[in-house]
């Protein structure tokens, strides 16, 4: 195995993933002709870690670290609620949907952080914040445009949108492809439980 570019992320239930299209499409709809690159529902997660470029004995590694961190966290309830952006609606870069969830999952983060850590891998300077990602925009926006697409999801209110109940994490690698990256799921955690399942 050569270097793969991976990451660490929690998926959804199927129920929670059709509510994310649906919330997809209306907002493509209120912001059409806008330059916004819409996340397919099918590449949306819960990313934990982003790790870059790792080796065939980094993936190794990862594997036993995410065993011995998951199999002590118990399954994690969710609720989806809101929506917001990055960094602010006078600059919107990232467009999000929020999650609210109980200490155990900042826990879970902070032990996976301490873990890869040790196994050389940076550290996050960001404060862990739980986000769904389901948009961007373009670089190529103007001014003009970047300030409408602001102001018009500045007035968008969403509240509860549906909980779920976290109970695998996964080591994916991301195929970096013209048309959009490729998710391939190498490696799954069961929370709670003294097994694992290899893909």
């Amino acid at each position: 195995m050569s270097e793969i570019r991976a990451f660490i992320a929690f998926d959804f239930s199927e129920e929670i993933y059709k509510t994310l299209d649906k919330i997809t499409i209306d907002l493509k709809n209120q912001l059409s002709g806008l330059p916004v690159r819409w996340v397919p529902v099918y590449n949306i997660h819960l990313t934990i870690k982003f790790l870059g470029d790792i080796t065939h004995s980094e993936f190794v590694n990862l594997k036993k670290l995410l065993f011995e961190t998951s199999k002590n966290i118990p399954p994690i309830d969710i609720s989806l609620f809101g929506s917001g952006v990055f960094p602010s609606y006078q600059r919107p870069r990232v467009i999000w949907i929020g999650l609210k969830s109980p200490p155990i999952l900042e826990e879970f983060y902070n032990k996976l952080e301490e873990g890869s850590a040790v196994l050389g891998f940076e550290r996050e300077k960001r404060k862990f914040s739980p986000h769904i990602t389901i948009g961007r925009v373009a670089r190529k926006a103007d001014k003009r445009e970047v300030l409408e697409i602001g102001g018009k999801l500045e007035t968008i209110q969403l509240g509860l949108l549906g909980n779920d109940c976290l109970s695998q994490v996964h080591i994916y690698q991301s195929n970096l492809k013209p048309d959009g990256p490729e998710y391939n799921k190498l490696y799954t955690s069961n929370l709670s439980k003294e097994n694992s399942i290899q893909i």
